[in-house]
Order: C-alpha cells, then structure tokens, then sequence
C-alpha cells in the first residue's frame, strides 16, 4: 500500500513538471509569481471584495495588498488633497 502512494506522488510531480515544460515562456521582467498575485486579485474582485473599478493593488516585496484608496466628495480630506481644477473653480 505504501509503495503505491509513492508511486502516485512521483507519478503526480512527473506530470507537473511536464505540463510546466509545455508552457509557454513568460515575457521579460515576469515571474511566475506575479501570475500568483493577478490570480488572487482576479478572485478577490471575482467575489467583490475589491472592485477592478476602484482602488489600486501596493506591492511590498513579496506582499501584494489590494486597497481602496478613493475618498468621498463630502469630507474636508478630500478638499484638502483635491487637486481637480476644474472642481476648485467650481467652488
């Protein structure tokens, strides 16, 4: 019974190292990692915890942290960092 599981194992790594060897190369300057990264985004926006409308994603090193960085019209934050001329002649 054992055998068998190891042999299954090593069966299972063969073929993942093969279906790796038929991919296709990645441009310049990507990693398989950032293929990680865009995955988890996708699903996040997939299952509406963040919206591809809105926010932006930080990356730090190995850590990538999608956000929402947009400020409501209606707060004095936002007076303060608007920088929207035509919205300041508005006023």
């Amino acid at each position: 019974m054992q055998s068998d599981k190891i042999k299954g194992m090593l069966d299972a790594c063969y073929l993942a190292k093969r279906i790796r060897e038929l991919l296709p190369e990645l441009p310049n300057g990507v990693t398989p990692a950032y293929i990680q990264y865009m995955d988890v985004i996708h699903n996040l926006q997939r299952t509406g915890e963040i919206r591809h409308d809105r926010g932006t994603v930080l990356k730090c090193g190995n850590v990538v942290i999608p956000f929402d960085n947009q400020i409501s019209k209606d707060t004095s934050l936002y007076q303060l960092y608007n920088t929207n001329l035509h919205e300041k002649i508005q006023k």
